[in-house]
């Protein structure tokens, strides 16, 4: 069944402030922009495409009334081939609290351009999950992008690249300026180079488990096979060691 069989009338779209959309036909592509015109009391979007759908299914112009204030925003399968420009005529970021970004290509190229907005975020919770997928996009416009933020108190990063592949690095001063206000921490990576590429990344994830007093909550893959007794002592939470 195509979307646009399952639209509801003009006035019942206005009040819609949850929306999720998953696009599996050409012509579900083509009503986006009128869905996303027609409801414009969202706070969070969910939207889910085919295997690398470009990021153009957004509107090339501002939507009437400006970019959705959304507080949480969930994408999957998406290219950000352009570094999400046309997104940004459809989402107030300096409104955004929960960003969710599962089997995208070319994130980083998103993440550097809201890097460079400096614009005022807000975020509280950012998850990358690329379990499952054929080439890991992680790089460092992800890292600079986190460390660009402040305040987080849930960051989720699930990586899954071949055992041949070390380009990923992981920098834990970037998740260590959040460890004031960080509640939980889920990092994956089956590849322990990039998960720990240096020692100072030890020591920061030492400092981190230090100072997160908030922390309640930390997933770590391959820790135990890293890091010493004693470095395993200084984490006082609640914790699952993959």
């Amino acid at each position: 069944m195509q979307i646009l069989e399952l639209i509801p009338k003009a006035d019942h779209l206005a009040l819609i402030t949850t929306l999720q959309l998953y696009l599996r036909f050409e012509e579900d592509y083509k009503h986006t922009t009128f869905l996303l015109e027609s409801t414009p009391s969202l706070v969070s979007l969910d939207i889910e495409v085919l295997m690398d759908r470009p990021e153009t299914i957004f509107p090339s112009i501002p939507l009437s009334g400006g970019p959705r204030r959304l507080k949480s925003l969930r994408l999957e399968c998406f290219y950000f081939e352009n570094g999400g420009t046309t997104l940004f005529n459809t989402v107030r970021f300096e409104d955004l609290e929960e960003l969710q970004l599962f089997f995208c290509k070319a994130y980083g190229c998103l993440l550097l351009e809201l890097t460079h907005s400096h614009l005022p975020l807000k975020l509280k919770s950012f998850c990358i999950d690329e379990q499952d997928t054929r080439a890991v996009q992680f790089d460092n416009n992800t890292n600079i992008f986190l460390g660009s933020l402040n305040s987080l108190e849930r960051i989720s990063l699930a990586l899954d690249p071949d055992l041949g592949f070390t380009d990923i690095k992981i920098d834990w001063c970037a998740l260590e300026a959040h460890a004031s206000t960080l509640k939980y921490l889920r990092v994956e990576c089956n590849v322990l180079d990039s998960l720990f590429p240096t020692e100072s990344s030890i020591t920061a994830f030492e400092r981190l488990c230090k100072s997160a007093d908030n922390l309640k909550q930390l997933a770590i893959s391959g820790l135990r096979q890293y890091l010493t007794d004693k470095q395993l002592s200084m984490v006082h939470f609640l914790v699952y060691f993959a």
